[in-house]
């Protein structure tokens, strides 16, 4: 079974994050996409720093890895409340992957467990797919969003 990768995981989960935050839809407001920005890469900022990989399996405290993410899927579903239109269909289709991961991640026994959650995710998922969603969704944040976070 290959493992997840750290770069991998982080990458979904941005681009999980992403489809999430746009899921909803909250039309053009200039208002509303300058604290969709803010918050994405509020989000983003902590998705970088909480990764999680094998190896940091051992030796985790299994309660804070499963309350981190669940954390960021509560994230999600926040951004998910006032993303714009664009996006909301790649928003959602990798949210709902992150979804099942987050039920295996919340069931798990052991900090091992975790990082097979995101080895499984790796090994169904269409990478391709992944790959252009995020890419859809970077540029959607890099032709809204200027390196602030704000319109």
């Amino acid at each position: 079974m290959s493992r997840f990768s750290m770069t991998t995981k982080r990458a979904a989960l941005v681009a999980a994050a992403a489809v999430a935050v746009v899921a909803v839809g909250c039309g053009g407001d200039d208002d509303a996409t300058a604290d969709f920005c803010e918050r994405y890469r509020a989000f983003e900022q902590e998705a970088d720093e909480s990764t999680f990989d094998e190896s940091d399996a051992e030796g985790a405290d299994l309660d804070e890895v499963k309350a981190t993410f669940q954390e960021q899927m509560d994230a999600l579903e926040e951004l998910a409340d006032i993303a714009p239109e664009a996006i909301a269909g790649d928003i959602e289709a990798q949210r709902s992957e992150l979804e099942s991961v987050n039920r295996a991640v919340q069931s798990a026994k052991a900090p091992e467990d975790v990082v097979d959650a995101f080895a499984e995710l790796g090994e169904t998922a269409d990478a391709d797919e992944v790959k252009q969603r995020g890419g859809r969704i970077d540029d959607w944040i890099k032709d809204n969003c200027d390196a602030d976070g704000a319109r």
